[in-house]
């Protein structure tokens, strides 16, 4: 078998790579950067030509498209990765006649927008009304993903939430935390964290819990057209996973506050249902947030 990834350089893509490998599956990347075995590089996400060789030369058995931009100061930048990048890849597919791989899209939770807590967990079928062009380029995306699994291709689409572990990018909470930890820790600074907002609540999911659910779904034809949400239905506080960090690295820490690392659009409390997951999946993975992260201090640890 063989699958064919974008973002492989990322968080996510690294670690679905390396799965996918003990899987037994021969892995193939693409990206508009270089890159190293296997790897295809083309002109940039709107090189249609480039990915229409690709395809022809690998001819993959499933597709998974994990490329993504979450900021950017130039908005149109992240439509042309969020949502064109997507559909050059299923064109791509289609003019290579394969219209019967399995693809796998990565949507995200920030389509569904600000949610109120009566409508927690939030069901794949909540109106999505999203605060920022992340959320809005995704949702663009996943409605371009749903028409395509009507014509083309059978597409799955996951809507993950907040995905942790090692590697996670910096933006995170939990990776600015983790990180002036380990400062404390390694060069005995100060022990002072100073943070943002940290009295919400995320569904928080470990990346080594995503990995089986991304192969299980782009395997399952129940799964085809259908959004799924990638979540383990409870809401984590971050003061508990901030508590435990600060427990983990041994050392008195004080935490300060700052309003104005406050984010505008910033829910108290966010978590998904699980009813679809569990359906297509058989079962709903649950977070062992200790663990978790002692895997991403120490990961961080090891860089520093």
């Amino acid at each position: 078998m063989k699958a064919l990834i974008t973002g492989s350089s990322g968080f996510c893509g690294q670690h679905l790579s390396r799965y996918l490998r003990e899987q037994g599956v021969e892995v193939f990347t693409l990206a508009p950067r270089p890159g190293g075995k296997s790897h295809y590089q083309i002109k940039g996400v709107n090189d249609l030509a480039g990915m229409l060789e690709v395809f022809q030369s690998v001819k993959p058995d499933f597709v998974f498209h994990l490329a993504g931009m979450v900021g950017a100061e130039n908005p149109t930048l992240i439509y042309q990765v969020n949502l064109l990048y997507g559909l050059g890849l299923l064109h791509a597919m289609d003019l290579a006649g394969q219209k019967y791989t399995p693809v796998l899209l990565t949507g995200t939770a920030a389509e569904y927008g600000l949610v109120g807590e009566d409508d927690l967990p939030v069901s794949e079928d909540f109106y999505c009304a999203p605060y920022n062009h992340y959320g809005s380029s995704k949702l663009a995306q996943t409605l371009a993903g749903l028409v395509t699994a009507k014509q083309g291709p059978p597409v799955v689409i996951t809507r993950a939430f907040n995905i942790i572990g090692p590697g996670m990018p910096d933006h995170l909470v939990l990776t600015t935390i983790a990180k002036q930890v380990q400062q404390i820790v390694k060069h005995n600074c100060d022990p002072l964290l100073t943070l943002g907002n940290v009295l919400t609540s995320r569904d928080l999911i470990d990346i080594r819990d995503v990995l089986p659910i991304y192969w299980k779904l782009i395997r399952n034809p129940a799964a085809y057209g259908e959004i799924v949400n990638v979540c383990t239905g409870r809401p984590t506080a971050i003061q508990d996973a901030l508590r435990k960090m600060i427990s983990l690295s041994g050392k008195e820490i004080e935490v300060v506050s700052k309003p104005e690392r406050f984010r505008a659009y910033d829910p108290m409390v966010s978590y998904g249902s699980t009813e679809k997951l569990r359906r297509l999946v058989g079962y709903v993975p649950k977070l062992n947030l200790e663990e978790s992260l002692k895997l991403i201090l120490n990961h961080i640890a090891a860089e520093t």
